[in-house]
């Protein structure tokens, strides 16, 4: 069996999305950015005959309210026309288990007695590159909304990307840099990462004692006791959103532009 796509190192991005989307979509017509009939809305990629519509999110959607709150309401406005909606955000990227995990629905799609599906991007998932956009730029309605995409997201996406974020505070050595600390879900995170980090039994003391000086200003900054930290919550929250997916069916018909 051959793999389905040629890796790429590269981060994702709308121009890649689109090529994965030829790709594992070859057989379907690909609209790309045109307004979704009846609406104002103008979608990155949509495929009329699955009714899917696929949306790559940069960081503006999570540093800009006038753009977080515009895909807040085109999400709920196309699911409500049964539109199933995909939407990328740029820290997660498409590696194997991902494909599987946003594309379920359209598996049966690809022959698995001929392909196989490998990832399409090796790029790790998070804040990896040091010109990344951080959650410390991110405004409310943006941070609320990069916590729902990591609650929804697999385990691996939600360690790895705690964990790059773990990497820039301490490349930084400013947690205000990484996160806005006047954000109230900022500690709930901070913590998750903070004990995530201690999991790590080839970690150096002198980055322990870092990490540890470090949530021991957080508790102070937030006014929170050690007794706040309540990990087995963060986790049974993490654990219980991630598994809530969404399927839909349905669309209407439009203008013609193939992708491929």
């Amino acid at each position: 069996m051959k793999n389905l796509f040629q890796t790429s190192a590269e981060p994702l991005s709308k121009k890649l999305l689109g090529e994965f989307l030829a790709i594992f979509f070859k057989n379907e017509e690909i609209l790309v950015d045109k307004k979704v009939p009846h609406t104002r809305f103008k979608v990155d990629y949509r495929i009329e005959s699955l009714n899917l519509i696929v949306e790559f999110e940069d960081p503006k959607v999570f540093t800009n309210p006038k753009y977080t709150i515009r895909s807040e309401i085109t999400e709920q406005t196309l699911e409500s026309m049964e539109y199933f909606v995909v939407r990328i955000p740029y820290f997660i990227q498409l590696n194997s288990e991902n494909i599987k995990h946003y594309f379920a629905k359209f598996l049966h799609l690809i022959d698995k007695k001929e392909c196989i599906v490998n990832d399409f991007t090796s790029y790790p998932h998070g804040f990896i590159d040091s010109r990344s956009v951080l959650p410390a730029a991110f405004c409310s309605m943006g941070h609320l909304r990069y916590t729902n995409h990591l609650n929804k997201a697999t385990d691996n996406v939600f360690a790895d990307t705690n964990e790059s974020l773990l990497s820039q505070m301490l490349e930084h050595g400013d947690v205000g840099t990484v996160f806005n600390l006047d954000n109230p879900n900022t500690f709930e995170f901070l913590a998750f990462i903070f004990y995530q980090s201690n999991q790590f039994d080839d970690l150096p003391h002198e980055y322990i004692s870092s990490l540890e000086e470090e949530f021991e200003w957080l508790c102070n900054y937030y006014n929170y006791s050690l007794d706040d930290w309540k990990v087995d919550n963060i986790l049974h929250h993490h654990s219980h959103e991630h598994e809530h997916g969404h399927d839909h069916d349905h669309g209407d018909e439009e203008e013609e532009i193939i992708y491929n």
